[in-house]
């Protein structure tokens, strides 16, 4: 059961992928969380493969630019970590703000029912 602030970012699934992410807490946890797709990604997106071998087929990455998704995942996790861990104001959802290849939501635990 997650009791804590928590964010998940998460590559762009294909449209015949089954996509739980946005039902994985809704039973049994007690917080909210944000919940983000990092648009045109694939699962290797987050790793350095795609610096490695530029060829989106071949390093399973999609075809966002492999710098633009360290930035916005690197923004994402220092904020969040500035916020739950520090205490310090930061509004998640502004990230979508600057990056449209980001979609971000918070899912608040007390209107799910």
């Amino acid at each position: 059961m997650m009791t804590k602030l928590f964010a998940l970012l998460s590559s762009d699934w294909d449209s015949n992928h089954l996509d739980f992410n946005p039902h994985i807490f809704r039973n049994g946890s007690t917080t909210d969380f944000y919940n983000a797709t990092l648009l045109n990604s694939g699962h290797a997106s987050f790793m350095d493969i795609p610096l490695m071998i530029n060829q989106s087929l071949v390093n399973e990455s999609g075809t966002i630019d492999p710098i633009k998704t360290y930035e916005i995942s690197n923004t994402m996790v220092l904020q969040f970590f500035d916020k739950s861990l520090l205490n310090r104001l930061h509004d998640l959802l502004e990230i979508r703000e600057t990056n449209p290849e980001i979609e971000i939501e918070l899912i608040n635990k007390k209107y799910i029912q």
